[in-house]
């Protein structure tokens, strides 16, 4: 055994991995594209695990990884690992078999906590939250897609923000100042002509949710419409945390737990400020905080625990502190 690890945080943007020696020191990280196949299919998807495995590899002399941890957007199943480490089998050979694959909450948690135990909520272009404590007792909350999900995330918003201007149009809804601002951004001229752009993939996931700070920025100047979108937002997010906490029982917890806030979404202040208020109602003793380690250096903490054969919140307290260093020397913010 050599004492490297191999910590991988991947989704439908792009894929990072990052090599770290036993001590928790990173020694390079690599950039790849999208690794969900399930958003680009499996050959752009094998395309980013190989850009970012190999080069992360490479930076760090061509070593060979003892314990693998992979985080990955929508893996719940164990069909959806085994894809998983079919993909890494071109990059790493054999070592792929022992890889470890859950979903990417488990990594922004890991990271998150820099292992305590505790809850992640992630709110981005889509959202989750997901909790864990001793035993191994875990729960996954939201997260569902922006199909069938997905409450109180940038596309959430984003989308009832054009939903609540159609209404305001035909009489359903009231007035609002988000016809200025979103259906210019949307590259048309009138509500109507948002008929036209439905069936042709101009607006997907992505550009929608990208709309979500007009929302904000109007809630921010106090149009009524907005501001209430940006409330249930935040009602949303906490029931999602509550949800969570009743599950793994964290409510009767006298010291409290901590709820890791990941995602851009979360640093923008009305959205911050009604889930606060929302958390605040049910679970006074929660302790929402900012991240302490990235998502990828989550995974490679997760790698180092199975190198250590250790639970994540056992690992020596300078592995930890090492691991926060070089994260930061990479760049890595949380």
């Amino acid at each position: 055994m050599n004492g490297y690890t191999l910590g991988i945080d991947t989704g439908g943007t792009k894929t990072l991995a990052a090599v770290a020696d036993q001590t928790g020191r990173i020694l390079a990280v690599g950039t790849g594209g999208p690794g969900n196949p399930d958003g680009v299919g499996m050959e752009k998807a094998q395309a980013g695990y190989d850009q970012a495995i190999g080069s992360a590899l490479a930076a760090a002399g061509g070593v060979t990884p003892d314990a693998v941890f992979v985080g990955s957007g929508g893996v719940v199943t164990e069909d959806g690992r085994n894809l998983v480490r079919r993909l890494l089998r071109p990059s790493l050979g054999s070592a792929a078999l022992a890889a470890q694959v859950d979903h990417d909450c488990r990594v922004a948690l890991a990271g998150g906590l820099a292992g305590r135990p505790g809850i992640v909520l992630i709110a981005g272009t889509g959202t989750s939250c997901f909790g864990r404590v001793g035993q191994g007792r875990e729960w996954l909350a939201s997260g569902w897609g922006s199909l069938f999900g997905d409450e109180g995330s940038s596309h959430w918003i984003a989308l009832e923000g054009v939903r609540a201007v159609l209404w305001a149009e035909d009489g359903r809804g009231p007035r609002t100042t988000l016809r200025e601002t979103l259906i210019p951004a949307l590259g048309i001229n009138h509500p109507l002509q948002i008929l036209d752009g439905t069936g042709d993939g101009r607006w997907d996931r992505t550009a929608i949710a990208a709309l979500a700070p007009l929302v904000v920025a109007a809630a921010e100047a106090d149009d009524a419409v907005a501001s209430g979108l940006v409330d249930q937002a935040g009602q949303h997010l906490a029931a999602a945390i509550g949800a969570v906490a009743r599950a793994l029982e964290l409510g009767s917890d006298a010291e409290g737990f901590e709820v890791a806030l990941v995602g851009g979404l979360l640093r923008a202040t009305p959205v911050r400020a009604a889930l606060t208020a929302g958390v605040a109602r049910e679970f006074p003793q929660a302790r929402l905080v900012q991240p302490q380690l990235a998502p990828v250096a989550g995974a490679v903490l997760l790698a180092l625990a199975a190198l250590w054969g250790t639970e994540p919140d056992r690992l020596p307290a300078d592995v930890i502190g090492q691991l926060e260093t070089s994260s930061r020397t990479f760049g890595l913010h949380p």
